[in-house]
Formats: C-alpha cells, structure tokens, sequence
C-alpha cells in the first residue's frame, strides 16, 4: 500500500490507539507543501482510464474513500462526479478548501454507511490503515455495499510477499516555511510494517522537529482474492506506476498493486 500520507492520497486513518497521529491533525498543513494535484495528475488520469476500461456501462459518479486532503480529488473531478469519505477533520478541511465542488463526509470507512450508491469505489492505498482481517473485511463491505451492481471498485495496495523496506525524503518550501519529511519502512511483523515519520519544519527561521509512527497493513494476494472474491468481486491484478520511487534515498524496489475489482450484476447488499 502506498504511505505517501504526505500526498495526502491516503485515509488519514487515525486509529483508536492512535488518536492524535500529526500527520493528518497537527501537520496536515504540511500536505500541500510537500505535493501539490498537478505532481500527480497523469498518475490519477491513469486510475481513471482503468476505471472507465473496467466499466460495463458509462462511470459518472464515484467515491473516494480514504480522499486526505483532496489531492487525487483535485484530477478525479475532471473524470466523475466525485464524493470524498475521510477519518480526519483536519485534511477534510484542506479538500474543501481545494475541491469546493466535492462532496465531502468525515467517516470510518470501516462502517461508514452513506444513502446512495456509485458506479465505482476508488481506495488508493489508504486501506493499508486496515491492520487486521477484521478490518479489512469490513473496509471491502463498505466499499461493496456503495457500489452498483457491475461497478468497479479501484485498490491500490501492498503484497506482503512483495513488499520492501525502504526509506523516503520529501521536501517543499512555501514563502518563510521550509518542510523536509523523512519515511522510514520497517517490517515488524506477519501482516504489518511500522512508518516512522520524522518532519523538520523551519517557519519564519525557527525549526523544530516532529515525529509520527503509523502501524500499516501487509496482507497476501491470496487473502485480498478471498475477501474481494468472498464479496461478489471479480478480481485482476496489475502493476500500478513507480511514482514514488524518486523520492527513495537509495536504490530498491516498492512494488505496489492495482486490485480491479468488478461487482456481480446480481450481487445483493449484504
């Protein structure tokens, strides 16, 4: 999964044990500092062309969950009438702000339950938040239950026999702010990575650094078929684009995933 929490692509999930993560509170200022929608246009350009190819009937409408600070909303709106669910209050603020004309809703994606249903479900990489199958079986339900019948639900995530470690620097200045924010990837267990986040910000001269841990999901390819399958999904696999990788400060690999998940005509709402 991707954990570009800094492109503010993800679910700014704040977990119960982790209530008050700077990433997407205290710092969620920092997000369009550090990226700005026009850095990943031609990217989300391309989760849309998938998401019309894998589409029976025309796509018009679509629900990001897990939309941060608005950033892939920025691009997505060009394509559908969009709708945006996230966990933090902070970067759903931010989203507003950027994407006037997008729906927004604060909400767990875990149980969130909107009153409508859209031609796709887009999750790019902030379903990692999931830790657990619990979890990650109810984030797959919702997404479910908001999508028609043949709609496309768009994943974007992690293998656990894939993933590596890795570490990330990102960096962005904006009048008398300077933001540099390191990424550190490490393997802590079966099914999960721990992100330690250090952030060195210098405004109007005076630095200070801050730093944030984020527990993240790792999960088969064949645990993803049984719960996609388990849903009604019909499940391909793709390779999603390398655009992180130039933010790597040695040379690696973080192979990432598309999960094109096409809903049964006849799948009810379970």
């Amino acid at each position: 999964m991707k954990i570009r929490r800094f492109h503010a692509l993800q679910e700014s999930y704040i977990m119960k044990k982790n209530k008050k993560q700077l990433s997407y509170e205290g710092l969620a200022w920092t997000e369009l500092i550090i990226s700005s929608p026009s850095d990943y246009a031609d990217y989300v350009d391309g989760l849309a062309a998938i998401i019309k190819k894998h589409s029976p009937t025309e796509t018009q409408t679509l629900l990001h969950l897990g939309c941060g600070a608005g950033v892939y909303d920025y691009t997505l709106k060009n394509h559908f009438q969009v709708a945006g669910v996230d966990l933090s209050k902070s970067m759903l603020k931010i989203a507003g702000k950027l994407n006037p004309d997008v729906a927004y809703t604060r909400g767990d994606m875990r149980k969130i339950r909107l009153k409508k249903t859209f031609d796709a479900v887009i999750i790019p990489d902030a379903i990692g938040y999931m830790t657990s199958v619990k979890d990650l079986r109810k984030a797959i339900r919702t997404a479910c239950r908001h999508l028609k019948n043949g709609g496309v639900l768009l994943i974007v995530t992690h293998l656990n026999e894939e993933f590596k470690e890795n570490n990330f620097v990102y960096t962005g200045e904006k009048g008398n702010v300077r933001v540099t924010i390191f990424e550190n990837n490490y393997i802590t267990g079966k099914n999960e990575y721990e992100a330690t986040i250090v952030y060195l910000i210098r405004k109007k001269g005076k630095f200070k650094v801050y730093t944030d841990v984020h527990k993240i999901g790792l999960f088969s390819s064949s645990l993803w078929n049984n719960l996609l399958t388990e849903r009604g999904f019909s499940v391909q696999r793709l390779p999603a684009a390398d655009i992180y990788d130039r933010f790597m400060l040695a040379e690696g690999e973080y192979p990432q995933v598309m999960l094109v998940c096409k809903k049964s005509k006849h799948e009810s709402q379970r």
